[in-house]
């Protein structure tokens, strides 16, 4: 089964009538159902290097159907043989890590909202490790592996609030303790500059993070004004004591 083939199941495929059997130019499939690669790829169409069979200039109705399907580029989704998933940035955490997988499966990401992801993506057999599709990139994602990597992200990112691009290129400015720092740059740099890691630092939820900080910001802010408050009582009971002298 193709990746388009398995994604068909669920979106409403484009009209077609049978007629001789041609090869699939994207998926490299023999299909009776196809349509001219004009009428279905674009002028700005540039992934070609994805294309299985190069020389046919006919098209499946499976990836065309896919191709011509906005939401399949406009949104992350997962797909198995009974149901397709459209999520979003935020859900990502949850798919990867904790959601039943049932194979045959495909998973893809987007972070433009416009470029393809289904006629690229692998169609995954392990619920353990599997593909991941990220618009251009492809990659494994181990689900043990990168609990633990994930974990350290997580504190880093939530705890002791360093930035993405801190992470990303070891270049800090957030103030925490040297150890700690140390500590975190000795993990970071043994996975620093592969796919997989860019893409947990990616899922990181920002809007969660943005919380954190509001929180302490307000958590200081009372802080000081507790403070401030009880320096106020303390000048003014020494005041009280000078004029009882």
């Amino acid at each position: 089964m193709t990746n388009t083939e398995l994604i068909s199941k669920h979106i409403t495929l484009l009209e077609c009538e049978e007629s001789d059997p041609h090869t699939c130019k994207v998926c490299g499939a023999i299909s009776s159902k196809h349509f001219p690669q004009k009428s279905v790829l674009s002028e700005k169409f540039n992934d070609y290097d994805e294309c299985k069979a190069i020389k046919s200039d006919r098209i499946c109705v499976f990836c065309a159907s896919c191709i011509k399907n906005a939401d399949l580029r406009r949104s992350c989704f997962y797909a198995d043989l009974e149901k397709i998933i459209f999520f979003k940035k935020n859900d990502v955490e949850n798919i990867v890590f904790d959601a039943e997988l049932k194979p045959p499966f495909i998973l893809c990401v987007t972070e433009s909202f416009k470029k393809h992801n289904s006629f690229k993506a692998v169609v995954n057999y392990s619920t353990n490790k599997f593909y991941i599709q990220k618009e251009n990139e492809r990659f494994v994602f181990d689900r043990n592996k990168m609990k633990s990597i994930y974990d350290v992200l997580k504190r880093a990112y939530f705890d002791d609030l360093l930035s993405k691009d801190e992470i990303l290129t070891g270049k800090y400015t957030t103030l925490i303790e040297t150890s700690k720092l140390f500590e975190y740059e000795n993990f970071f740099k043994q996975h620093r500059g592969n796919k997989y890691f860019e893409f947990l630092v990616y899922i990181l939820n920002s809007e969660t993070k943005n919380e954190i900080l509001k929180k302490r910001k307000e958590e200081l802010k009372n802080a000081r004004k507790t403070k401030k408050s009880a320096r106020k009582k303390s000048d003014n009971s020494d005041v009280e004591q000078l004029r009882f002298f």
